[in-house]
């Protein structure tokens, strides 16, 4: 197993060195292919790997069935991107007024990476300032992009718990829900303290690529991308390649000004998650691809543990989610005003059919249904979603 993880790292670097173009070629001849497959499949990297292999003049180490294979997901990657990149256009062109930030994966196929198919993406995602945004989704939704979900402008109490807690907007899909293109539209790429200065941060400092589109500038692109890995490890254990590749590509082809990203990791605090994030994710690049990071980001972060592709899917994990009294208090210091708190208070016991719309938009929202997901959920602590 050590020889397939050891080929699949040496596989997913866009620029393989002469040392390891030997070493990949005497890999090849006993790695078992299957297993290798298997795990890029996992780590979302099948294209990345083919495009890598093509682009170094190595694809010769294959077995024929397994460039077969890659070759078909490459291209089937580098078609749903080129849909994702009309799609991005047009969202730009139907929301002229508003500066359309391109974030993650949706920014990487615009402006890194130079092949379509090297970066695979599940959907489009963009950042708008927050004042604009009703104006983008009901952009958005006035043209061919549709919404089961939002509900739209929600009472006072809703627009401010939301504001505090979530960071995107329900997704929009283009066609038909069950076969179709989505969209998740953020306004802060994380939450928690500094997150709606650190937004703004980001617009400031974005770069135009082309019409009303943006992408962050290098420095808030790592602290994003290096974010968004973390919270997605958070939420699950798991660290893909596809997140790890990014980085740690970015950083070696772009100047990166590490004052500058200093300077944004201050923004949310010595204690917030986008400095947590950064740490993390730089220690992994650095422990799986030898790749230099500043000094004052090295720790380790993962005491005792071996991280290999394999390991990265089994990382341990403290779940960023809140207890319901921790929930209840900071929704109680994010409405402030006694009247909305009085309000939320009374609601949240004896809601009615409105309300409980607002919080969950996509339910019935039976009240009965409703008392018994709270005693469920926050009472004998089942790991369960409100469904109405």
């Amino acid at each position: 197993m050590r020889h397939v993880e050891e080929t699949l790292l040496l596989l997913s670097q866009q620029n393989i060195s002469d040392d390891d173009k030997v070493k990949l070629e005497a890999l090849a001849k006993g790695v078992d292919w299957g297993v290798v497959c298997k795990l890029a499949k996992v780590h979302k990297i099948e294209s990345l790997i083919y495009n890598n292999l093509r682009n170094n003049n190595l694809l010769n180490i294959l077995p024929a069935n397994i460039e077969s294979k890659l070759k078909a997901k490459y291209y089937q990657v580098s078609i749903r991107n080129s849909q994702f990149k009309e799609l991005a256009e047009n969202i730009s062109a139907l929301c002229p007024d508003s500066k359309i930030l391109l974030v993650k994966g949706s920014a990487l196929i615009f402006d890194f990476y130079k092949d379509l198919g090297a970066r695979y993406l599940a959907d489009v995602d963009i950042m708008v300032p927050k004042s604009d945004r009703d104006y983008v989704w009901k952009q958005l939704t006035s043209g061919n992009w549709n919404d089961d979900n939002w509900p739209g402008l929600k009472s006072k109490a809703h627009n401010i718990l939301n504001d505090a807690n979530y960071k995107t907007m329900h997704y929009l899909y283009y066609g038909k829900a069950e076969n179709s293109q989505f969209v998740d539209i953020h306004w802060k790429f994380y939450v928690g303290d500094g997150a709606d200065t650190a937004a703004e941060y980001a617009f400031n400092k974005a770069v135009c690529v082309k019409d009303n589109m943006y992408v962050h500038s290098n420095e808030m692109q790592v602290v994003h991308l290096c974010t968004n890995n973390y919270l997605d490890y958070r939420e699950g254990g798991v660290m893909y390649l596809r997140n790890l590749c990014d980085i740690n590509e970015f950083i070696l082809s772009r100047s990166i000004d590490w004052s500058e990203v200093d300077s944004i990791l201050q923004i949310g605090g010595t204690q917030s998650v986008i400095r947590e994030a950064v740490i993390h994710s730089l220690n992994i690049i650095k422990s799986l691809f030898n790749t230099p990071i500043p000094s004052k980001y090295k720790e380790n972060v993962f005491n005792g543990i071996e991280i290999s592709p394999i390991s990265l899917l089994h990382l341990p994990v403290t779940k960023l989610k809140k207890n319901a009294m921790q929930s209840f208090i900071g929704n109680i210091k994010a409405l402030g005003k006694p009247s909305l708190v009085c309000l939320y208070v009374f609601k949240e016991i004896f809601p009615d059919g409105r309300w409980l719309k607002g919080m969950y938009p996509d339910s019935h929202a039976p009240l009965l249904s409703y008392w018994s997901y709270m005693v469920r959920r926050h009472l004998l602590h089942k790991n369960i979603r409100y469904k109405g």
